[in-house]
């Protein structure tokens, strides 16, 4: 019986989840801020006993008869967005968490006692690493009061305070704990996991600098791998730029790096990650048709069962030191004019500029058509002309962003994920609310009509003598284009 508990970060939850697994059922963590649609959609989808609301009190009549159907060694069922806009859910054992939780306390041990952190949202899988981690192993579980959550500098101080020994950050949090450090001393961590989203390794070799014995771990994993798949340990003597290596299986783990015929790539080439092994899910919650799309067949691994690996649908590559790199997602591949683009390649690029914290790259209309811009974080914004110079030194030109939209952090989810639709929706009002600019006016009957052109081309007067054709928003068949008006007009 699969058993919905809705409430927050509390002991509440961690005790209707554990009274779950003792009388055989498996607990869905439910966050209580979804809106209620999606709450009676998750409940719904999973046909589950009657939730457990602990926050109100309220515990399900059908308790005391879950004993009566073990759900084949299920221990938690998590439900992700769908593609399809119908969220899914995936059912994980017990093995594969152990497996998980016993893989990090000999690669990262801590002494009996020792003090952790849960921050993430109860619907979050990292939320499983967060307590079990924790109560499996001796040590306190200590949960950051709502007011110091989301507010990097509060939460610090509350580290701090409270002598907090393993915690995981999300990558927003990083930079702000950079600077943060500057400052203080005798942080107390002895143990960090970060992830969820590619972060710069010098960011992470900094942090390890500043804080005595702290051993940080890039972990990365799709909840169908039970939330870690593989464990990068930062080396505080790494000198260089690049994104954090994503690093090697976890004990029991095989990933493999396919193309589409599930042919092994060979290293240094970028295929799609397949994993296998210890750390599998047992699938989607009743989605057959979906369980037979992404859990293959094994075809590397002789086994007298038969062994499933999972299509993660992540672009990664094997270095010349056994580490994987994450590339990107297959799926977020961008079409433009016929050109196949990855934005993990703009995202790289950028975030090697000095002043540049975080990068994202995405596609926006600009003059009707669809154009390359940049979301990035930095503490000042930086010259736009001086981030199409660097782009323009390192990348060819159709990878190079026509617009850069400045941000000091990006917006999160309660997950500490960014929150694209904010992102855009405040990119958008922020370039309505930008104070004019000087307007060099053309000078000429030829500077007349070449401007008449522009504004013709690109849907606005806004245009100025000074500036720049491609960062308006043009591009190479523009430029043709306008070639042919201006040798016809003018007799060329």
């Amino acid at each position: 019986m699969i058993v919905p508990i809705i409430g927050q970060r509390s002991s509440a939850m961690i005790q209707s989840s554990l009274a779950a697994m003792r009388a055989g059922g498996a607990f869905l963590p439910i966050d209580s801020r979804l809106p209620d649609g999606r709450i009676e959609a998750i409940v719904s989808d999973s046909k589950g006993a009657t939730p457990i609301d602990t926050e109100n009190g309220k515990l399900t009549p059908e308790f005391t008869d879950i004993r009566a159907s073990r759900e084949a060694d299920t221990a938690y069922l998590i439900y992700t967005s769908g593609t399809t806009g119908i969220p899914n859910g995936v059912a994980v054992g017990h093995r594969p968490v152990i497996n998980l939780l016993e893989d990090m306390e000999k690669r990262a041990p801590l002494e009996m006692g020792s003090r952790c952190m849960w921050w993430t949202a109860v619907n979050f899988d990292l939320s499983i690493y967060e307590v079990f981690s924790s109560i499996l192993f001796g040590h306190s579980l200590h949960i950051p009061p709502d007011e110091v959550h989301m507010n990097p500098e509060k939460l610090f101080e509350w580290i701090h305070e409270n002598q907090i020994d393993s915690a995981y950050l999300p990558p927003f949090m990083l930079d702000p704990l950079k600077r943060w450090l500057d400052g203080h001393q005798d942080f107390p961590l002895k143990r960090l996991l970060v992830g969820v989203e590619p972060i710069q390794e010098e960011l992470l070799v900094s942090l390890a600098k500043k804080v005595a014995g702290l051993q940080i771990i890039n972990g990365y994993g799709p909840t169908e791998a039970t939330v870690c798949t593989t464990f990068y340990e930062v080396d505080p003597g790494f000198t260089g730029t690049r994104r954090t290596p994503i690093g090697q299986p976890i004990t029991g783990n095989r990933c493999y790096v396919l193309d589409q015929h599930l042919n092994l790539m060979p290293r240094g080439t970028i295929g799609e990650l397949y994993i296998a092994g210890e750390g599998l899910a047992h699938g989607y919650w009743q989605r057959p048709e979906l369980n037979e799309q992404k859990f293959l067949p094994d075809p590397f691994h002789q086994s007298p069962d038969r062994e499933l690996m999972y299509k993660t649908g992540d672009l990664v590559r094997l270095s010349d030191q056994d580490q994987l790199e994450f590339i990107g997602r297959a799926d977020s591949q961008i079409k433009l004019r016929g050109q196949r683009i990855e934005p993990a390649e703009i995202e790289q690029t950028m975030a090697g500029h000095p002043q540049v914290h975080r990068c994202l790259a995405s596609v926006e209309k600009l003059a009707g058509q669809d154009e390359l811009v940049c979301y990035y974080t930095s503490a000042l914004a930086i010259d736009k002309e001086a981030l199409y110079a660097h782009a323009s030194s390192l990348l060819p030109f159709q990878l190079v962003p026509k617009r850069f939209h400045h941000f000091t952090d990006f917006p999160t989810t309660p997950n500490g994920k960014v929150d694209f639709d904010k992102l855009t929706e405040m990119a958008a009002e922020a370039a309505l609310d930008h104070p004019s600019r000087e307007i060099i006016a053309a000078v000429g009957p030829v500077e007349e009509h070449l401007l008449s052109l522009w504004t013709e081309r690109f849907g606005t007067d806004q245009i100025s003598t000074k500036d720049s054709f491609f960062q308006l928003g043009g591009n190479s068949l523009d430029s043709m284009e306008l070639t042919v008006q201006i040798c016809k007009d003018f007799d060329l």
